[in-house]
């Protein structure tokens, strides 16, 4: 039996990843990163080579976004067993993508507007109830956010897109219940199976609940609806291990993201869990 793990990932130096290498190996196996500078790929006319992980984990983060998707692919037709694979990366790594297949499963989810950068949008900014949340179409941690409380603000906003020439964005800003702070829940699936559920509060000086940007982690109780709309928001992006944003309103849960390479630090600090050992687990089963 094959008792190597391959890891497609930027690196191996963060908290997370030392922990999931650290169960990976209690469970008997070794690991090896797969990376754009150790990597190289032969196509030929008798097909691909053969398989030589018993499983690959896709962590593939931002600046390797197109090179790791390569790799994973040709993972793939190689015949490897790979958990979130190049269709959940590049849904997950993509809030337009995310959007799209969260809409198409019937996932309640923020109305959302999304157009390329060249688009006359004043009609749509005239019809919408402000504020809004307009968001970079790739990108995580909070980073790039905008609240935006009127139109003039969302067409300077706009203005900065376009002139980047990057595509626009725009969410509905979810009320939440009366009297409920500003905040949102993570939620950690992996293998099809929730793990556990925090609040992740903003602080009186924003509006982000992002533990990365100050939010603070609250316990909360993981039920029945929330464990269904988070796990049916990783079958619609096909990912097997991620983190889903959901957040309350007065009509209900919605999905906000799916974070298919999330940290967890906050997670393990409030609930006591460790997705690492899960994730091995996942990694190392048969």
């Amino acid at each position: 039996m094959n008792n190597k793990i391959g890891i497609v990932s930027m690196t191996l130096d963060k908290w997370e990843m030392k922990e999931i290498c650290k169960y990976i190996n209690q469970n008997g196996f070794e690991y090896e990163m797969i990376n754009r500078d150790n990597t190289i790929l032969k196509f030929e006319n008798s097909g691909f080579e053969t398989k030589k992980y018993h499983s690959v984990y896709g962590r593939v983060e931002r600046p390797i976004l197109q090179e790791g998707l390569m790799i994973l692919k040709f993972l793939e037709m190689t015949g490897e067993k790979i958990y979130n694979n190049a269709l959940a990366i590049q849904y997950g790594q993509n809030k337009a993508y995310t959007s799209v297949m969260l809409s198409a499963a019937g996932i309640p989810h923020p109305k959302t507007i999304f157009a390329f950068p060249n688009t006359d949008l004043d009609n749509e900014l005239e019809n919408l109830q402000f504020p809004v949340v307009m968001k970079p179409w790739i990108g995580g941690r909070g980073a790039g956010i905008v609240k935006a409380q009127n139109i003039e603000i969302a067409r300077s906003y706009i203005e900065i897109l376009k002139n980047g020439n990057q595509p626009i964005y725009i969410q509905e800003y979810v009320r939440q219940k009366q009297n409920e702070k500003l905040r949102d829940m993570r939620v950690f699936v992996v293998g099809g199976k929730p793990l556990g559920v925090f609040y992740r509060e903003a602080t009186e000086k924003g509006w982000k609940t992002n533990i990365c940007n100050g939010g603070i982690g609250k316990v909360c109780e993981l039920n029945s609806e929330i464990a269904t709309i988070a796990t049916k928001a990783m079958t619609a992006i096909h990912a097997d291990i991620g983190g889903v944003d959901v957040i309350e309103s007065e009509d209900g849960y919605n999905v906000l993201e799916v974070n298919v390479c999330p940290l967890f630090g906050g997670f393990y600090k409030v609930t006591g869990i460790n997705p690492a050992e899960k994730i091995a687990e996942l990694l190392c089963s048969k």
